[in-house]
């Protein structure tokens, strides 16, 4: 249902598109940048001439310049993206409206400006997040608890019942259709809660009190998918310790926050002692001189590199000695039993969350055995040649609850919960065992050897996999068994090429150690964010040679205007070539490490296709998680320059293909074995072409049909087709090898397909929850 408004949206190429789709990395990045440096080096001036009785010195005005501009950004960016949010689009309505329509335009350009300006200060509390969505138009009832991952969208079609509970979950009314957009309301009744890899479908009605489990999706709300004991995995529900226990525990985050800046000061101390360094600074012009000193773009570099790969080391060892001399081991048993034990959990989670621990590991090898000896010493039992996630893990405080055995492989994006709300129990994933991406393992759950849980399983509480199983997916809470276990594969070998290639020298070619590997992801992480650095030392040595031209006094009284007048608009062309010489280096590094890929076989110890690409993985930091915490390709989502990119590097796609409109994790990673059809629209969906299972690398062709759709949440699998005009429905797996009939509509994860001509059938229970049949 709904009125098609605007449906004849055009081509994705025609020219308001393209110029609308240009602004966020074009200009919106860049003078957000240069807008926040320009307020620093205000604040800093004022304070730094400031002529009362408490003077600071260079050093002390530079610290509070920068914590002044960092609290003003967090203030004013999140009320910039609420104005832009009211001026442009208004109140969100609901319909279908046509992608690349002017108001597909309005609706991407306001979504990137929400994502640019961040939450701000709104983010540090409860009662900031529900003012937030308040402001942006969103109901949302008393008590209400956001996860810090939980995102919010479309704000005024969203309604959110009191005393509800949402877990690193989106809650949006945007979806793609039939090659259109189409917005819906999305209602949470009273005391819901939403727990962890949950799809929120546009158009969906939660009922009062139902409690989503992990790995389920609104599609599927009957009485006995959403029983009240599935609250219990609901990261907002679980107990915290009373302010007596926090007000400590904040002072002691404080202290290790302040340890942690240590290494920046020391840099600075050591840049305010140089021979060079000018005391006194009293205009812009002395200022623009002062950044412009070789040895100080010097250390304006090291600075930077000192916070991105010095910084995340200094946070693990402070997590690991928190861990140690405050916190101690964590046991087995009920959460409840003591202020203490709540204290615990609350600080571990909060001194070493696991975004912190991934950014340490990507600097030391994500996949190899540095991650098994930081994970042996934050108390995890680990055996030998583990094959670890390039993402980390969500959900794992607890480590001494975790178990891993010998040759373990791991795929991405899953989540490991060693504790509830209720109780702490034992995870274990014995010799052998692989758990592969987007799994969620409950507490109690043990993999058995040689088991494999595959994509988007589930190890429901206390469960125990049998050795040798094969499981995917999730319905009703459990895993679905694809094939039982035997006693031949609980007592077959356990060693993977993996281990035979890196560790036990079994490989055809020669195997790089793990400290080159490490030494590779740490200098390309350096080389990115000086890469950044000195594109704003640039434009200022152009801002120079500007006035210089035209005749101006850089030393007679520059105003905030005469310099701010040049810099911006010299910032915005250098960031603009910058940016497009980083998309031209990542291009051409991956045809230069990677070539062509083709279908087939590429096992660690028979080809080096595993070892080049995770070198060229760490090789394109310059264009990942860099810009404001996203990925440089993330301000072209859902528009051709996207498709451009993705083109370059081998994929087949069609015209006017929408890509990854509200994002991707991950986007496309085998683009040239990727073959999408024209008119076809790929949302937050899953298109990898490879598969490692139990260990076995492959890669297959994926192929998406035309006016073919794939709504967020699902996933095609290595191998698997879409035929033309075929729709994935949010939370949507479809294994390799299968087909997607032309016209019909599947769901489920496993898929099954339920309906014809794009109509979904649904059936309404007297209590009101609705299912797919």
């Amino acid at each position: 249902g709904g009125a098609c408004l605007g449906c004849s949206g055009g081509r994705q190429t025609r020219l308001l598109a393209m110029v609308v789709q240009a602004l966020p990395l074009g200009l919106m990045y860049p003078v957000r940048r240069i807008a926040t440096w320009l307020v620093f080096v205000s604040v800093w001036l004022l304070v730094q001439n400031q002529r009362g009785a408490v003077r600071l010195n260079r050093l002390e005005s530079l610290v509070v310049a920068l914590a002044i501009e960092r609290v003003a950004a967090e203030a004013v960016l999140p009320l910039v993206a609420i104005a832009v949010k009211w001026l442009v689009i208004g109140r969100y309505r609901e319909g279908t409206y046509g992608l690349w329509s002017n108001y597909y335009l309005r609706w991407w350009i306001v979504d990137q400006c929400t994502l640019l300006c961040g939450r701000g200060l709104f983010r540090h509390s409860q009662a900031g997040l529900r003012l937030y969505c308040r402001l942006m138009g969103a109901r949302v009832g008393r008590g209400v608890r956001f996860h810090q991952r939980a995102r919010v969208a479309e704000f005024d079609l969203v309604m959110i019942g009191e005393g509800c509970m949402i877990d690193d979950v989106t809650v949006r009314g945007f979806c793609l259709e039939a090659g259109r957009m189409r917005l819906l309301g999305v209602t949470l009744g009273d005391g819901c809660s939403l727990c962890t890899k949950v799809s929120v479908h546009p158009g969906s009605v939660v009922p009062r009190g139902a409690c989503l489990g992990p790995l389920s999706s609104t599609y599927h709300m009957l009485p006995e998918d959403v029983p009240a004991s599935n609250r219990l995995f609901c990261s907002q529900t679980f107990p915290e310790p009373n302010w007596c226990w926090k007000a400590p525990g904040l002072l002691l985050l404080l202290v290790v926050w302040a340890v942690q800046q240590a290494p920046l000061l020391l840099v600075l101390q050591s840049m305010c002692l140089q021979p060079w360094y000018k005391k006194d600074l009293e205009g812009y012009g002395d200022v623009l001189e002062w950044f412009l000193t070789p040895d100080r773009v010097g250390y304006y570099v090291a600075l930077r590199v000192v916070r991105a790969c010095a910084l995340p080391m200094v946070r693990l060892a402070c997590g690991i000695a928190v861990k140690w001399l405050v916190i101690g081991r964590f046991t087995a048993g009920q959460r409840k039993r003591s202020g203490w034990q709540l204290f615990k959990h609350w600080l571990m989670a909060r001194v070493l969350p696991p975004e912190a621990l991934h950014e340490a590991t990507q600097l030391i090898g994500a996949h190899y055995g540095g991650v098994s000896a930081v994970l042996r010493m934050l108390g995890a039992k680990v055996g030998r040649r583990v094959y670890w996630p390039g993402s980390g893990f969500q959900g794992l405080v607890e480590y001494d609850l975790l178990e891993v055995g010998d040759d373990v492989v791991f795929g991405s994006r899953s989540v490991i919960m060693c504790c509830d709300g209720e109780e702490a129990l034992p995870v274990r994933i014995k010799d052998g065992a692989n758990v592969a991406d987007r799994c969620v393992l409950l507490p109690g759950s043990t993999v058995g050897r040689n088991a494999l849980l595959g994509s988007g399983g589930l190890a429901a509480k206390g469960v125990v996999l049998e050795a040798g199983s094969k499981s995917v997916g999730s319905r009703q809470g459990a895993a679905l068994l694809l094939e039982p276990g035997s006693a031949a594969a609980a007592s077959a070998p356990t060693e993977r090429p993996f281990g035979r290639a890196f560790y036990g020298g079994g490989a055809s070619y020669t195997v790089l150690p793990a400290w080159f590997q490490a030494l590779v992801s740490s200098c390309s992480k350096a080389f990115a964010v000086s890469y950044r650095a000195l594109t704003l030392s640039l434009a200022l040595l152009l801002t120079r040679g500007a006035l210089v031209a035209a005749g101006t006094d850089i030393g007679g009284g520059l105003g905030f205007v005469d310099v701010a007048g040049v810099l911006v608009p010299l910032y915005v062309a250098t960031q603009n070539a910058a940016s497009l010489l980083a998309l031209a280096l990542a291009v051409a590094c991956k045809w230069a490490l990677m070539g062509r890929r083709a279908p087939g076989d590429y096992d660690w110890d028979t080809s080096s296709y595993c070892q080049r690409w995770h070198l060229y993985l760490s090789l394109t930091a310059l264009i990942r998680s860099a810009y404001f915490g996203r990925g440089l390709l993330e301000y072209l989502q859902g528009s051709a320059y996207l498709v451009w990119y993705f083109r370059a590097l081998g994929a087949r796609i069609g015209a006017d293909v929408c890509l990854y409109p509200t994002g991707a994790d991950p986007m496309m990673t085998e683009p040239e074995l990727v073959e999408i059809g024209s008119w076809a629209a790929v949302d937050r969906a899953s298109l990898v072409a490879h598969i490692n299972s139990v260990g076995r690398f492959s890669l297959n062709m994926v192929t998406v049909g035309a006016r073919a759709t794939l709504r967020s949440d699902s996933r095609l699998l290595s191998g698997a087709t879409m035929l033309p005009e075929s729709t994935l429905l949010e939370h949507t797996l479809i294994l390799g090898g299968d087909v997607v009939d032309e016209r019909s509509t599947w769901q489920g994860w496993p898929g099954q397909i339920v309906a014809m001509a794009s109509v979904v059938s649904q059936k309404e229970t007297p209590d009101g929850y609705v299912a797919v049949t």
